[in-house]
């Protein structure tokens, strides 16, 4: 009887040990899915970044031009609008 309240403690601690091991593994599993999940997404964003900087365009603005708007009574007033939307002045 003596020597089971000596072993049980030792046992006990053993089990508990045991215990946290597996969690600390199981963690560090975890957690390294999650830092790998984590990369791949980031070059995953690189990638798209990348391919957006590929693609990057100059474009000119149209070339301005007066377009004549009616101001009611006034006199005739020369604006400025883009070519394409004279035509629709």
């Amino acid at each position: 009887m003596t020597t089971m309240f000596l072993i049980a403690p030792f046992a006990a601690i053993a089990v508990a040990s045991l215990l946290t091991i597996a969690d600390a593994a199981v963690r560090g599993w975890n957690a390294a899915r999650n830092l790998r999940a984590d990369a791949d997404r980031q070059d995953s964003l690189r990638q798209i970044v990348v391919r957006f900087e590929d693609q990057v365009q100059m474009a000119r603005m149209p070339a301005l031009r007066p377009a004549t708007v009616n101001a009611g009574r006034r006199q005739r007033q020369g604006a400025r609008s883009p070519e394409r939307l004279r035509a629709v002045a």
